[in-house]
């Protein structure tokens, strides 16, 4: 049954109508138009992968219909991107194809670029040239403009919004940052303290050892998030090639700028350990 699958696999094909499912799980039905999916179970009960035997298929034989399905999606790959330059690239799972159609056409929410930069100033504080993720914007603030206090940082579209309308917001969060400080000093020197009490608690640029601790990890955690992420980025594109043939230049060069990335922020977390 192994070969026969595989003969089949250039003869049968999913719909590439391009047009989207009214939910998943349609899609889904779509895809798995095959009749590899039409499978019983064999006479031990069990369902066996049609690919068992071959080279690169490690499935053992299972009760479920559903993880028989997966199998047969690791193989097939009957998901397909919607966008015409890449109706070629197929996908194992619904997972897969959202992931390439987010990092790579900015779909699902992505496009709109919603986390914008809090100072006015700033081009990426102009709706439509945000960033899609928050670890970005927070990474954007913190190497072009400074930013080191996480409590102001924005959680969202409609806050970061409020802050680039109403630019009295950030020069009050400025104030804030500094008050405490300045506060802190003249409480001490109106208390008559002594001329070294009052050195001691001069405002200074260097944070307490346990802030630069508790910075130093979030710092990393981020980081992390970004690796994680740019990982994922880097196996969905590889996942997508099913033969030579479908390496084109377009996806190359996505590859090969996915695999930068990842290259990057992992000596970026070297470099900082």
């Amino acid at each position: 049954m192994g070969e026969a699958a595989a003969d089949d696999l250039d003869d049968y094909s999913v719909s590439t109508t391009g047009q989207r499912p009214a939910s998943e799980e349609a899609e889904i039905k779509l895809a798995r138009s095959h009749p590899l999916y039409n499978a019983k179970p064999g006479k031990d009960d069990f369902f066996h992968c049609p690919f068992e035997g071959q080279q690169g298929c490690n499935h053992r034989a299972i009760k479920l219909k559903c993880n028989y399905d997966k199998y047969v999606d690791s193989h097939l790959k009957p998901f397909r991107c919607k966008i015409n330059s890449c109706i070629d690239l197929r996908f194992s799972s619904t997972a897969c194809l959202l992931r390439h159609e987010r990092e790579a056409h900015g779909m699902h929410g992505h496009g709109s670029k919603p986390h914008l930069c809090s100072y006015p100033d700033c081009e990426r504080s102009i709706p439509g040239h945000g960033f899609p993720r928050r670890y970005n914007l927070y990474d954007h603030m913190k190497r072009v403009h400074d930013f080191v206090d996480e409590s102001s940082l924005p959680v969202s579209s409609s806050s970061t919004s409020a802050a680039q309308t109403n630019p009295a917001l950030v020069q009050s969060r400025k104030r804030k940052n500094v008050a405490p400080a300045e506060e802190l000093h003249g409480k001490r020197t109106k208390s008559g303290a002594t001329a070294k009490e009052q050195l001691s608690a001069a405002p200074t640029n260097m944070p307490p050892p346990s802030q630069s601790r508790r910075e130093e990890e979030q710092r990393r955690q981020e980081r992390i998030v970004q690796w994680t992420n740019s990982r994922d980025v880097v196996i969905a594109h590889l996942q997508s090639l099913n033969r030579p043939e479908d390496v084109q230049a377009n996806m190359q060069r996505q590859i090969s700028g996915a695999m930068a990335d990842f290259f990057k922020i992992t000596s970026e977390i070297h470099g900082a350990g």
